[in-house]
């Protein structure tokens, strides 16, 4: 490596500000021989056309391979990236220009010297720790602007599961207890008949992403989960795990386990045609492993459902671009996005406190990704049935409407739908601004002035108003899975948005095997396109700052309502005659 000093550049917005409120251990991880890996996102060739917007994608048709072509790095970009590596010694794991990623690794020490950042140990709560940074990473003048985000230079646990296990216990306490629930009971394919899914469509053919950012599956206890449910052997999904920064590991007595094998049952159960892929990324690795779904030219999912969230605050605004582009590519490629919009209600207080940004734990703020315009955002509803009829449905909120109702018992159905108003991303051009703005009783303002009054450098600028989650929602508890042991002895009760994630993704692999099209970007036709009485809405209860009421066409609880899954095939369906008809 050469001794000159050579002018360097800093990749802006690339330090997470938690660090900044952090105490670190003392130890500089730059002294570990232990080796990393960093992933590096390089710019689109600058010879190409600009990546397109979020409502400039909804109108194109990429496949996955043409988008690569159009939209891919430069090789001559590559080239000098693979040089600056050999330069610090680091190996390059691989480099892929169609995909705009070169992965990297090194021992810390070089990783460290290589983008002149030092990282250092810090303390979490729970006696665990990570390692991070505090100044943005730079490299060598001859890639300024090639390089536009420098992944894995910390290992913060961003990724929190969306559900709630029986009476909101970790896994090992009903591992230990058994505790069996009392709220509503319910398999997947009973809450889908409730909400009219097509009957007659078993998503064969298609492919179903799940994001997951820790934990595993178990073949043999998915096998007897969906033969329990009258699944014949050969009729039962099949399920794949793709490594995208982390893997397939399963330990049922982990929160993270219960969630991935949630993800697989709800989807699996009710499209047992389709083809599972679980995208297995670090705690942190919301970019990677969407990245890794949308790049998959294996598998090709045309949904992929995301059941992980944290809040906004916590992200850089280097990922932040990243996705954005991300979810043009999805719309262009006609992948449909879901995201759980979290099980804490509208302050994010037993999230938080995994981090040291206390301040936030009195905050009204939303998830990321359920945030992102180009997601769609899943709330939760509290669903009363009998006889196959629906006899009630309201806000999801576990603590107050139990609470209320019955105060002299603990909640079983800990936990509250998400929801509320982004800090990051503007109104997109399908919601209302004025609608936005009357649900949210102009609580972001507040949220904001806190946001910029508590970090030094806020993540990312102050929009004048967000983007408001939900979209849509649907049943959040009850939900009969199987983690380990056996059905039925063994069946647990779990609750939380992340299953009403997979829900509509299931839906939309039916809609897709009917329609033999990709329903792709659904956030617009949910707003603008439905026919009346598509979406039911939900006019009770409150997530805490946000309520839901008759006057409010979209609340920060619950959204639009909930779908009704014929209505939204009948317009899909339309739309696909005439897009048939333009083009014939």
């Amino acid at each position: 490596m050469s001794d000159k000093p050579r002018r360097r550049l800093g990749i802006p917005s690339s330090t997470r500000s938690v660090f900044h409120s952090m105490e670190s251990d003392g130890r500089y991880a730059g002294d570990s021989q232990g080796r990393i890996e960093v992933r590096l996102m390089l710019r689109n060739n600058p010879s190409s056309a600009e990546i397109p917007s979020l409502e400039q994608a909804c109108e194109m048709d990429e496949g996955y391979e043409g988008w690569s072509q159009r939209f891919g790095a430069d090789s001559e970009d590559v080239a000098k990236v693979e040089a600056f590596a050999k330069e610090y010694g680091l190996k390059v794991e691989s480099a892929d220009a169609g995909q705009r990623i070169v992965r990297l690794s090194g021992s810390v020490s070089d990783i460290s010297k290589a983008f002149e950042v030092r990282l250092y140990c810090y303390k979490l709560p729970q006696e665990r720790s990570c390692f991070g940074h505090t100044q943005d990473p730079s490299v060598p003048e001859e890639l300024e602007g090639i390089v536009e985000g420098v992944l894995g230079l910390d290992s913060f646990p961003l990724g929190r599961k969306m559900s709630q296990a029986e009476n909101g216990s970790s896994a090992s306490d009903v591992l230990q207890t058994g505790v069996k629930p009392v709220t509503p009971k319910f398999f997947p394919p009973q809450v889908a008949e409730l909400y009219n899914f097509p009957p007659e469509f078993d998503g064969k053919g298609q492919t179903v992403g799940l994001i997951q950012l820790g934990g595993g599956f178990d073949e043999a206890v998915l096998k007897d989960y969906f033969t329990f449910l009258g699944i014949p052997e050969s009729e039962q999904p099949e399920v794949v795990a793709v490594e995208a920064g982390g893997k397939n590991d399963y330990d049922p007595t982990t929160v993270e386990t219960f969630e991935v094998m949630l993800d697989i049952e709800v989807v699996g159960s009710i499209v047992p045609g389709a083809k599972i892929v679980c995208y297995f990324g670090s705690p942190n690795g919301y970019v990677e492993t969407l990245h890794a779904a949308l790049n998959d030219t294996v598998n090709k999912p045309s949904i992929v459902s995301n059941s992980w969230a944290t809040a906004e605050i916590l992200m850089t605004s280097a990922e932040m671009k990243n996705y954005t582009k991300l979810a043009a590519e999805a719309a262009a490629k006609g992948v449909t996005l879901f995201g759980a919009s979290g099980d804490y209600g509208s302050n994010i207080s037993a999230s938080a406190s995994q981090s040291p940004l206390g301040f936030i734990n009195n905050l009204a703020l939303p998830f990321f990704p359920s945030t992102h315009p180009g997601v769609t955002s899943c709330g939760g509803t509290y669903l009363a049935a009998k006889d196959g009829r629906i006899l009630n449905e309201v806000v999801w909120n576990g603590l107050g409407w139990l609470l209320a109702t019955k105060p002299n018992r603990l909640p079983e159905n800990f936990g509250a739908t998400g929801g509320g108003i982004s800090i990051v991303f503007p109104v997109p051009f399908y919601q209302k601004p004025d609608e936005v703005k009357v649900a949210s009783n102009f609580r972001w303002v507040y949220e904001l002035d806190q946001v910029a009054e508590n970090l030094d450098s806020p993540v990312v600028p102050a929009v004048p108003l967000g983007r408001g989650i939900p979209d849509i929602a649907g049943n959040a508890i009850g939900y009969q899975t199987l983690v380990f042991g056996t059905a039925p002895d063994d069946l647990v009760s779990q609750n939380g948005t992340s299953a009403v994630a997979p829900l509509f993704a299931a839906l939309i692999a039916k809609i897709n095997q009917a329609l033999d099209t990709r329903a792709g970007f659904l956030n617009n036709t949910l707003y603008n396109q439905l026919p009346p009485g598509a979406i039911r809405p939900i006019t009770r209860g409150s997530n805490g700052a946000y309520d839901a009421h008759p006057d409010l066409r979209w609340n920060a609880c619950t959204g639009l309502g909930v779908l009704d899954g014929q209505s939204l095939y009948d317009q899909l369906k339309k739309v696909s005659r005439k897009r048939a008809a333009c083009v014939s």
